[in-house]
């Protein structure tokens, strides 16, 4: 089971976008964060928001296709292929843990 540690900090969310309206922008930049790498549901509604609005504040993004999902199979795809087309790289979790394991 995932857990945060006792100092990592929580970020509630209230919109679509984990940045609205939240410190999570200040929290990265203060830990001088440059990629996210995106997991949640559902993929063309809040993760979707997240990544988009993670890009247009300057992040890296990289979309973990095996770590999203949608009740929509037509929107879960768009999405996909809206990252890799525009916006970061879309990986396979494995793949993206033997890229950090190797370094």
């Amino acid at each position: 089971m995932l857990k945060p540690q006792r100092d990592e900090p929580i970020v509630d969310k209230h919109h679509y976008s984990a940045f609205m309206g939240t410190p999570l922008d200040g929290i990265l930049r203060k830990h001088d964060v440059q990629t996210l790498i995106v997991t949640g549901v559902a993929t063309n509604v809040c993760v979707d928001s997240t990544l988009r609005h993670g890009f247009f504040l300057g992040y890296y993004i990289v979309l973990l296709e095996d770590c999203v999902g949608s009740n929509s199979a037509a929107g879960h795809q768009g999405t996909l292929a809206s990252v890799r087309n525009n916006i970061g790289t879309v990986a396979s979790s494995t793949t993206w843990m033997e890229r950090l394991s190797s370094r």
